[in-house]
């Protein structure tokens, strides 16, 4: 993350933080600031390999943590690039973003099985490489994903808990594993995800033969198997579509969001029409929000998840409209493009949002499309803007 404040007196001043959150709020303070000339600024971005002579010179301050000031050539080259890498490219090899964006994001599923190591970032985690490997490297507490239902416990519980049989949640890698970042950014500006979203990577390790029971989730999840395998079974929604609420037959009650605008009850068997992926190292998965699914692992297990919050049309409006409006699935949809950097995708939004209010009843007509969307608090991740060509966007 970088917050470049000005070019005053001569200079440039850059504010840099090795470890964003990709959570909204966070408020986090810059772990080191880098003060240079202006035409030391124009030389390093004309040759970012530059800036190590020009800090063993002097000419190039810093103050605070020098681990952080050492991601500066790499953060220039970004600046300066007019390619980088796609999120989705890097997943799914053989499409393109515009075509994933057209034919799958956000409700269609899509698989596809290739090499581990056209994902360099995770080969780049040494705790990403073993079980062992990722409870040593683990800082803090993580959780139990079975039938203990988000039991919290330390790494050294986890382990003896894990070869007893259990399956182990580890939330937000990405903040363990700042490389992470880098997928889960890229994938957020391929997606025109609304400013506000939530972007998160979590791990899960399952012993041979343990899962998840049936269920489906309010997010949108990009899966990569890293070690092992994993049986998937999956099948479309159509009890329940765009739901803005978990459901699991663990536990067989909706929630009282879910019941706002579900049927009283909801399957506790997989669907007829269910597929099975047989997920294997490098093997990705997206699964869409609301997808039927339940797992299987096939020796011992280790997956990576790039999961994002689906905000809707519904969540940009007063709670008490939000009440009125969510049985309506249109209004449950994703808000594509609400607030995002991309201007073209931006100004679609406030038009998408204008219509459905127009299709409300008139007393609900006084939203202002615009001003809703210019509510919305955005994400730290959300307020740095990854440059492109013009034929990398979908």
């Amino acid at each position: 993350m970088f917050d470049i404040t000005g070019a005053g007196g001569g200079q440039w001043t850059l504010a840099l933080r090795g470890t964003p959150s990709c959570h909204a709020g966070s408020g986090l303070p810059s772990e080191c600031t880098i003060i240079l000339s202006v035409d030391d600024f124009d030389t390093v971005l004309r040759n970012p390999s530059h800036a190590r002579s020009l800090f063993r010179q002097g000419r190039i301050r810093v103050q605070g943590a020098l681990s952080v000031a050492m991601h500066l050539p790499a953060l220039l080259t970004m600046l300066s690039s007019d390619h980088i890498p796609s999120g989705i490219h890097t997943l799914f090899p053989h499409v393109s973003p515009a075509v994933f964006f057209g034919d799958y994001w956000p409700e269609t599923l899509a698989v596809y099985h290739g090499a581990l190591d056209r994902i360099p970032e995770i080969n780049q985690v040494t705790g990403l490489q073993s079980i062992d490997a990722l409870l040593s490297a683990w800082p803090g507490l993580l959780r139990l994903a079975d039938r203990f239902g988000g039991r919290e416990v330390d790494a050294i519980q986890a382990k003896a808990l894990y070869a007893s049989g259990h399956h182990l949640a580890f939330s937000d890698a990405e903040q363990v594993f700042p490389v992470l970042k880098g997928v889960l950014e890229r994938l957020r500006w391929d997606l025109h995800l609304p400013i506000n979203t939530f972007g998160r990577c979590p791990v899960y390790a399952s012993p041979d033969g343990v899962g998840e029971a049936l269920h489906f989730d309010q997010n949108a999840n990009f899966i990569i198997q890293i070690k092992g395998e994993k049986i998937w079974q999956l099948a479309p929604n159509r009890h329940l579509t765009r739901p803005t609420d978990r459901y699991t037959t663990a536990q067989p009650i909706p929630s009282a969001e879910l019941q706002m605008y579900g049927p009283a009850e909801l399957p506790t068997t997989l669907p007829l029409d269910a597929q099975t992926v047989h997920m294997k190292p490098g093997s990705v998965l997206f699964l869409p929000r609301g997808y039927w699914h339940q797992t299987q692992a096939v020796g011992e297990s280790l997956s990576l998840n790039f999961t994002f919050d689906q905000p809707t049309w519904a969540d940009l409006l007063p709670p008490d409209t939000r009440r009125r409006v969510l049985p309506q699935s249109e209004w449950r949809a994703l808000a594509l493009g609400a607030g995002n950097l991309d201007a073209t995708a931006a100004q679609r939004a406030v038009s998408t949002l204008q219509a459905l209010v127009q299709a409300l009843p008139e007393e609900l007509r006084d939203i202002d499309a615009e001003q809703a969307i210019g509510r919305m608090t955005p994400t730290e991740a959300a307020n740095v803007l990854i440059p492109r060509t013009s034929e990398q966007r979908p």
